[in-house]
């Protein structure tokens, strides 16, 4: 009796679960959608319908938040136009690995206040994706762009 539980049991979670190397990272997601010159309602199915309309484009939130975590616009056509991503540094050296692309990392002195803060920005031109940190943040902004 056992052992038909135990094998019910292992069934029914490996049925129930994925691997997580078939799980498609949000950000690659994002950018495939880009590549498609994806409409709204592709957007809507990739990411779901907890999103906020805005001029020209949908807006999908951090959880718990009203801060924005990925933003996309769209075009007379309804084609995607532009969009932009949030993430913290470990998520956008992952990205940037995933995209297979010479990035063009440069330093900006910004002066604030009473001090210089440096920004970090690179860009690949050959997937028209650029990014910019945002320190105040602790985020990265990553932007998409025809």
């Amino acid at each position: 009796m056992r052992i038909v539980f135990l094998t019910i049991l292992t069934l029914c979670f490996s049925c129930s679960t994925k691997p997580t190397d078939q799980v498609k990272d949000k950000y690659a997601l994002m950018n495939d959608l880009w590549k498609d010159k994806a409409n709204a309602e592709d957007i809507k199915r990739a990411f779901g319908d907890a999103f906020k309309e805005v001029e020209s484009g949908i807006i999908y939130t951090f959880p718990n938040s009203k801060f924005p975590e990925l933003g996309f616009f769209f075009d007379s056509t309804n084609k995607l136009r532009a969009q932009f991503a949030f993430m913290d540094e470990a998520a956008l050296e992952s990205f940037k690995k995933t995209m297979k692309c010479n990035w063009m990392e440069t330093e900006e002195k910004r002066p604030i206040a009473h001090y210089i803060r440096t920004i970090n920005k690179g860009a690949c031109s050959s997937l028209s994706i650029s990014y910019e940190a945002y320190p105040g943040l602790n985020a990265y902004e990553v932007r998409w762009k025809r």
